[in-house]
């Protein structure tokens, strides 16, 4: 039989890896010496032979090439030389995502099948940045070819058949006389938790961590799994990653790989991958061969079933070549674009973190689109007259709760749209810059400056290749953006624009000098460049000076837009009022009377309606609704009454959902609360299980908390309900701040946080949920901070305990020792349990030269002073630190203190000189007890005395008269000749 000429190859068959290669090549049933490459710019190798009825051409990847492109370069070339192929098969491995639906385990086959508007395969991590923000995935790729779609059916009928042998068995045992391409023993599947900790095996990893799962019969050990494909040029190894892909109902990706995005949409073709690993960080070589094998295998399978007559009838590759070389030219070019921005996305997060895109999105998402919210504000005079003039400012304050976010939010869009249209014409350019601040971002002046940045850099090309350019010289150390540069960058790209919008919501929730600062870079872009100001707050003296002069629109509920909110709340109330116009116009009434100009009060009062079991108590509700200067106390002090009326796992769930929120000092990821949330005191594993849902976390918390769904941050509805819980937090919570300490010392029980935990620890300190690695803290540093003395005994119970105190406030000095933090507190049983179970230097001093003794001075706690002396401290210091002790002493005002040291004899102060120091500090209490108890002579006419205490004493007449009483000498003169008389 003679071997085919190149016009009779139909199949292509591209592979990655050797193992996938040589696992082709055995499939195999006629190998043949092959074919001169057709096209001499073709450098792939070939392998050439029939499956079946079908002529094959085999291709793989130069060694060490991974990637979308590098798989699309070979299939370039293969159209080149074999213009008569109808598609492609790739066949090879990928990593599983498996979840609790779909069992997907290693040595599993998956192959890429069209769902939904899905073609099999989707780029996962290519996309664009809209203008408004937004992300969107660009990576949809097409559906493999209908001839090899229409086998499947059949395919899946063979193998789901239990009367027979698996069909793959006979195609799996080609293989058998190459030992390393067995079946490996071990399958295992790790919690998404349960990180990998050394080596190229898992022997150290913790077997606890494994997931349990029953076992297959062994004919039906490899299962076919059909779906989508997730394509990506790098490596999928995070298991949290993972599960986000192939849990999200738009993707229900089944694996991961890195090829075949870069065939997809410009050569015909079916996607299999055996399964090799899951996609985590545990991924090794084990199953590589075996993967490849089973993958091989389906696919000669698969073309048993195809009829070669079907294949010849599609339409060849010949004569597409052209377009097809052009798709692939823009394929490329789009890879090379997605590499381009995420070098962008880079850039932009070394010029400012903030992104207020994602912000504005979760503002707007948030409106009702019912209300018309902001349409009173549009038609108002105040408004026009800002749009049109340059240079203006329109300050608009509000008391707390009148939707200025809201407000804001909707001028940005208006103004979005405003630049969209003037910019699509020549005739000008407009800018547009919008901040939202918020009382727990942890942002600087030159992150706010460089937010600004980022919006109008896009439009200013000269501003942007400045920008690209100190981005890329600065590349060997990648340090901050400095202030100084932010303002000139911003300065030079002001002048580009025809009007400049700069919106600023909030000024009121920033720190003061923050807020000052702000408006003064924005007032200077208004005075230099005429930029127009639209700014919210509340009425807060010291801003409200700063516009004088400006516009002013106070922002309140407006009654129509608050009827049409409740209107658009009516299907949630009972069924009596929605059946009952006169109860919903009662309704609507009701709360615009009752929320005096306050929008999120609406909410409240809704959310109370909402479980009336009759008309006689939802009318009795809608009569006691909140109402004046404490209707936020109330309304809040109503929802925690709902919250503490559920069944008990529902007001658990809520009482912890907000323990963490108040006591956040920064906003939270939902997925950082989530796993605050799962945590089991008292279990030595975390159960991923535990993990609750983030609907029902807001569900149950009775409308005091909401998620910003495009920014992940979950937070409290408004700025008032936090400055509620500081307020009533010790009444309403009295346990959260027990609860939070717990809960992280659970945590520590596990091993994460120990500092030679590895992967695992480095995993859950990304995600930053609790306080401890929040700020540096250790859990042992933060329970003595907080004077958790029964936490500080269990943790030294525990042994081995990390005992570093980590950082505090970046502001702050660094607090070397529990000792300071117990002593800078007053934590007395803190303090003990330090002192009489660990070992520090009780003289050891911060970054201020304070040691525990200095601070527990400044505190004026003899107890405190007393258990540090007894432990050592003062002894075996210099005169000079005497000197300073003495000022301490001094400065504590507490003559107890005083003899304490004195009667310890451990410090060795001057009696006289300590007497002078008192006298000249106006410590009437310690200069009666070195007179009287001590038996200081006051008599001392030294001219130390006089140089000291002369210019004090002058203000401490009482002193003075008790050392004139006890024999001190005032006619001794100073340097000037000035006397004490």
């Amino acid at each position: 039989m003679s071997e085919p000429i190149t016009e009779e190859y139909t199949i292509g068959w591209i592979c990655a890896l050797q193992e996938e290669f040589e696992a082709a090549c055995r499939m195999l049933d006629d190998e043949y010496d092959g074919l001169e490459a057709a096209d001499p710019n073709d450098d792939n190798t070939y392998v050439f032979g029939r499956i079946h009825k079908h002529n094959v051409v085999i291709g793989c990847l130069p060694s060490g090439i991974y990637g979308t492109t590098s798989a699309a370069c070979v299939a370039r070339d293969m159209v080149r030389s074999f213009p008569n192929l109808r598609f492609a098969l790739m066949a090879g491995i990928g990593g599983g995502a498996p979840t609790p639906e779909r069992d997907i385990r290693l040595g599993d086959v998956v192959v890429s099948e069209p769902k939904g508007e899905l073609g099999g395969v989707v780029q996962y991590d290519l996309g664009k940045r809209l203008s408004d923000g937004e992300f969107k995935r660009t990576g949809q790729l097409n559906a493999p070819p209908r001839v090899l779609l229409g086998a499947l059916p059949e395919v899946r009928r063979r193998h789901n058949d239990p009367r027979k042998r698996h069909p793959m068995a006979e195609n799996l045992a080609r293989m058998d006389d190459m030992p390393e391409y067995s079946r490996p023993a071990s399958d295992k599947l790790y919690r998404v938790e349960s990180r990998h900790r050394s080596g190229k095996t898992c022997d150290e990893c913790d077997s606890a961590g494994l997931v349990e799962r029953p076992s297959r019969p062994s004919d039906r050990a490899i299962a076919i799994h059909y779906g989508t494909i997730a394509s990506g040029n790098t490596v999928m190894k995070d298991a949290t990653e993972r599960d986000r892909h192939a849990s999200d109902p738009a993707l229900n990706v089944l694996c991961f790989e890195m090829e075949a995005a870069g065939l997809m949409n410009n050569f015909p073709c079916l996607v299999i991958r055996g399964i090799c690993d899951y996609s985590d960080d545990h991924k090794n070589d084990e199953w590589h061969n075996y993967a490849a094998l089973t993958a091989a295998a389906y696919a000669r399978d698969l073309l048993g079933i195809v009829r070669p007559q079907k294949v010849v009838s599609q339409p060849a590759w010949a004569g597409k070549i052209e377009s097809l070389l052009g798709e692939f030219c823009e394929n490329i070019k789009e890879v090379v674009d997605h590499k381009r921005s995420e070098e962008e996305e880079k850039l932009w997060q070394w010029v400012s973190p903030i992104d207020h895109f994602k912000t504005q999105t979760d503002k707007s998402r948030s409106r009702s689109p019912e209300t018309r919210a902001g349409q009173w504000l549009f038609d108002s005079a105040e408004f026009k007259e800002f749009l049109s003039g340059p240079g203006k400012s329109l300050f608009c304050p509000g008391i707390p709760g009148a939707g200025k976010t809201v407000l804001t939010s909707v001028v940005v869009d208006y103004l979005l749209k405003l630049r969209k249209g003037v910019n699509s014409n020549e005739d000008g350019k407009i800018g547009l810059a919008f901040i939202y601040l918020d009382f727990k971002q942890q942002f600087e002046l030159v992150h706010f400056l460089g937010s600004i940045i980022r919006q109008l850099a896009p439009d200013n090309p000269s501003a942007l290749a400045s920008i690209r350019e100190r981005y890329g010289n600065n590349d060997k150390e990648r340090r901050p953006l400095p202030l100084s540069k932010a303002q000139d960058i911003l300065r030079s790209m002001v002048p580009s624009f025809s009007k400049l919008f700069i919106v600023v919501d909030a000024l009121d929730e920033g720190e003061q000098d923050l807020s000052g600062q702000l408006l003064s870079e924005i007032f200077y872009l208004q005075r230099a460049h005429e930029a127009n100001i639209f700014a919210t707050s509340r009425h807060i003296p010291d801003i409200e000076r700063k516009f004088e002069g400006a516009e002013k629109l106070e922002i309140r509920a407006i009654d129509e837009d608050v009827r049409n909110y409740v209107d658009s709340y009516m299907t949630k109330l009972p069924r009596f009022v929605i059946r009952s116009p006169e109860l919903q116009e009662e309704t609507k009434t009701s709360i615009v009377n009752a929320i005096g100009g306050m929008f999120l009060l609406a909410s409240f009062h809704l959310a109370s309606l909402v479980g009336a079991k009759s008309i006689r108590a939802f009318r009795d509700t809608l009569r006691s609704l909140p109402k004046g200067t404490n209707a936020y106390d109330q309304a809040y002090g109503l929802a925690l009454d709902r919250i503490k009326g559920q069944v008990q796992n529902k007001r658990d769930l809520a009482i912890e959902a907000l323990s963490w929120l108040v006591c956040a000092r920064r906003q939270l990821k939902t997925r950082e609360l989530q796993l605050a949330l799962a945590v089991i005191v008292g279990s030595t594993q975390f159960d991923e299980s535990n993990i609750p849902d983030m609907d029902d976390v807001v569900s149950v918390c009775a409308g005091l908390v909401v998620v910003d769904p495009g920014r992940h941050i979950v937070r409290l509805v408004h700025y008032t309900a936090q400055e509620y819980f500081e307020r009533e937090k010790e009444k309403r919570l009295p346990d959260a701040q027990s609860y939070l300490t717990t809960s992280c010392l659970a945590y520590l029980s596990l091993g994460y946080f120990e500092a030679d935990s590895g992967a695992y620890g480095n995993y859950f300190r990304s995600y930053e949920h609790h306080h401890f690695y929040e700020y540096g803290w250790t859990p042992f540093g933060w329970a003595s901070f907080k004077g958790q003395a029964e936490v500080v005994s269990l943790l030294l119970d525990m042994g081995e305990v990390n005992t570093d105190v980590g950082n505090t406030d970046p502001g702050d000095p660094l607090l070397t020792t529990p000792l300071h933090l117990a002593a800078m507190n007053g934590h007395f049983a803190v303090m003990k349990l330090v002192l009489t179970r660990c070992h520090f230097d009780v003289n050891a001093p911060d970054e201020r030269k304070d040691t525990p003794l200095h601070l527990a001075m400044i505190q004026g706690r003899k107890d405190m002073v007393e258990i540090l002396v007894d432990h050592g401290a003062a002894a075996n210091l210099h005169d000079s630190d005497y000197k300073e002790l003495a000022g301490f002493a001094i400065g504590s005002d507490s003559a107890a203190i005083i003899k304490l040291l004195l009667e310890k004899r451990e410090c060795k102060f001057d009696d006289v000189l300590l007497l002078i120091d008192a006298a000249s500090a106006g410590s009437l209490a310690i200069v009666k007890f070195l007179i009287d108890e001590w038996k200081v002579d006051a008599d001392k006419t030294e001219q130390a005395w006089v140089d000291s205490a002369m210019v004090k004493l002058g203000e401490y007449k009482t002193i003075l008269d008790l050392l004139v009483e006890k024999g001190a000498d005032l006619e001794v003169e100073d340097d000037y000749g000035d006397t004490l008389k």
